[in-house]
C-alpha cells in the first residue's frame, strides 16, 4: 500500500510536456534570437551577393571575351537550375539530419566554389561553376529559415522572415556597389574573390554560434538535453523547469513528409502557393540577371547598369516591409495585392 502511494506521488511530480514552439511564441524577443537573426542575414547577404554576382560582372566580361550579351543565358540558367537542386535536396536532408551543419557545409560550398570560379578561363568552366555554386546556395536557404523562422515568436514571424530576406537583396546593394568600385581599380575577377571569401570568413562564426533547429532536436528520442541547452540560452528554462520533456505539435504529423502538402486539406493552398512563387522568382531573376548587360548595351556606363540592379533590389526590400507589417497586424490587403 505504502509503496504504490509512492509511486502515485512520484508520477504526479513528472512535470507535463512542454510544447517548445508555444514557449518561444510566448516569451520576449532576447539577445540569442538576435544573434541567431543576424547570422542568418548574413548568410542571406553572401546568397545575394555571390548570386548576382555574375549579373555584376557579365557587362566586363561581355567586353574582355568578345561574346554576345544572349551567351550568358545559360550561366544564369545553370545558377537556378544548382539553386533549384539544392533547395529540393538538402531541404529534404534536414529534415533527416539536421539544419545546422548542412547550413555550414553549404555556405562553406558556394563560398569555395564562387572563389574558385574566379580562375574561370571560358564559358563552359564558368557555367559548371554556377551550377555547383548555385546547388551551395539553394541549398542554404530553406535551412537557415527554418532556423530563423523557429526562433521568432508567432507574433513577429512574418517581420523576422521578411528582414531575414532583405539579406538577399541587400547583398545586392551591396554587391552592385562594391563591384562598381572593384572592377573599376581590379577587374571583374576580383568580384568574385571577395564574393567567394566573404562566406568562408563567416563559416567557423557559424560553426561555433549558428544553433540546431529546436524543433529537429525535440523530435529525436536523444535531443531533450541538446533541447535544454538552447532553452538555457533563450533564458526560458526557469518557465520550463529542469526536468521538463520539450515537445511539438510536429510530432503527431512528421511521418506524412512532403505528402502532406498533397493532402485534400492542403492540396490547393500548395498549388496556389507554388505558383505564386514561381511567377515571382521568374520575374525577379528575369529583371535581376538581365538589367546590367541591357542597360550597358543601352550606352550606360558599367557603373550606371549596375546602379539599375541596386535600385530594383532596394525596392524589393521596402515592398516587403510594408506587406509584413501588414500581414503581422492581421490585416488582409487583398485588393491591394492584387493589383501589385
Amino acid at each position: 500500500m505504502s509503496t504504490m502511494l509512492r509511486v502515485q506521488t512520484t508520477q504526479l511530480r513528472i512535470p507535463p510536456p512542454v510544447d517548445v514552439v508555444e514557449l518561444i511564441d510566448n516569451a520576449p524577443l532576447g539577445r540569442f534570437q538576435r544573434e541567431v537573426f543576424l547570422l542568418c542575414i548574413l548568410i542571406e547577404m553572401f546568397d545575394g551577393f555571390d548570386t548576382q554576382s555574375i549579373a555584376f560582372i557579365a557587362p566586363s566580361l561581355a567586353t574582355e571575351w568578345r561574346i554576345a550579351p544572349a551567351a550568358f543565358g545559360p550561366i544564369f540558367s545553370a545558377t537556378l537550375l544548382g539553386t533549384m537542386i539544392g533547395v529540393a535536396a538538402i531541404g529534404r536532408l534536414a529534415d533527416r539530419y539536421g539544419r545546422r551543419w548542412l547550413t555550414v557545409a553549404m555556405v562553406a560550398l558556394f563560398g569555395l566554389v564562387t572563389l574558385v570560379s574566379a580562375s574561370a578561363g571560358s564559358m563552359t568552366s564558368l557555367l559548371v561553376y554556377r551550377l555547383v555554386a548555385g546547388f551551395g546556395l539553394g541549398g542554404a536557404l530553406p535551412s537557415l529559415m527554418s532556423i530563423a523562422a523557429e526562433y521568432a515568436p508567432r507574433r513577429m514571424r512574418s517581420t523576422v522572415v521578411a528582414i531575414v530576406l532583405w539579406g538577399f537583396p541587400l547583398g545586392a546593394v551591396v554587391g552592385g556597389l562594391l563591384s562598381t568600385v572593384i572592377i573599376t581599380h581590379a577587374g571583374w575577377r576580383w568580384v568574385l574573390i571577395f564574393g567567394g571569401s566573404m562566406p568562408l570568413m563567416l563559416v567557423p562564426v557559424l560553426v561555433l554560434r549558428l544553433p540546431e533547429s529546436i524543433r529537429y532536436l525535440a523530435m529525436r528520442p536523444t535531443g531533450q538535453e541538446a533541447v535544454r541547452r538552447v532553452i538555457r540560452k533563450l533564458g526560458l528554462l526557469d518557465q520550463a523547469g529542469p526536468d521538463t520533456r520539450f515537445v511539438v505539435p510536429e510530432q503527431a504529423t512528421a511521418a506524412g513528409g512532403y505528402r502532406l502538402l498533397f493532402a485534400r486539406a492542403y492540396l490547393a493552398n500548395s498549388v496556389l502557393f507554388a505558383l505564386a512563387m514561381f511567377m515571382s522568382l521568374l520575374l525577379t531573376y528575369l529583371l535581376v540577371n538581365w538589367i546590367p548587360l541591357l542597360l550597358h548595351r543601352m550606352g550606360l556606363s558599367i557603373q550606371g547598369a549596375l546602379l539599375g540592379t541596386v535600385t530594383f533590389n532596394l525596392a524589393g526590400i521596402l515592398g516587403s516591409l510594408v506587406f509584413t507589417r501588414v500581414v503581422d497586424t492581421g490585416a488582409r490587403p487583398v485588393r491591394l495585392m492584387m493589383w501589385i
